[in-house]
């Protein structure tokens, strides 16, 4: 099949939603996304995932970061003085410690080396 045939196929697949839960709010995300923040990257098989946790800030930083590098196999070269690196790390001290914490448990690899090169480079 050619990959004008593969991506039209690929527009007409239906987008499945999912829905994060943590103690404050429901924020709702397509699967894709959503299958990036379970630990060990398994399959997500139900429609619900709750993280009773991690706090609407962190919750919504983890889910921006995964969106923006959603289509990345390997890490970007560093543009660390980009506007949107710039705008998406401006927060508070405990946000970032929860962030890191977060990065960690959820296995996003790519957000724990950014932040431990930020830091280790001030």
């Amino acid at each position: 099949m050619s990959d004008v045939n593969n991506n039209k196929m690929a527009e007409n697949k239906p987008v499945v939603l999912v829905e994060l839960h943590n103690k404050d709010e429901t924020i709702i995300v397509e699967k894709s996304i959503a299958n990036r923040l379970v630990p060990g990257n398994e399959l997500i098989k139900n429609e619900h995932l709750y993280f009773p946790d991690i706090g609407s800030a962190v919750l919504r930083k983890l889910i921006l970061w995964t969106c923006y590098h959603k289509n990345e196999t390997q890490p970007r070269p560093d543009d660390d003085r980009s506007d949107w690196y710039r705008l998406f790390f401006d927060m508070d001290l405990d946000v970032l410690n929860e962030l890191v914490k977060a990065a960690d448990v959820f296995g996003i690899i790519s957000l724990s080396e950014y932040i431990q090169r930020h830091d280790a480079s001030e």
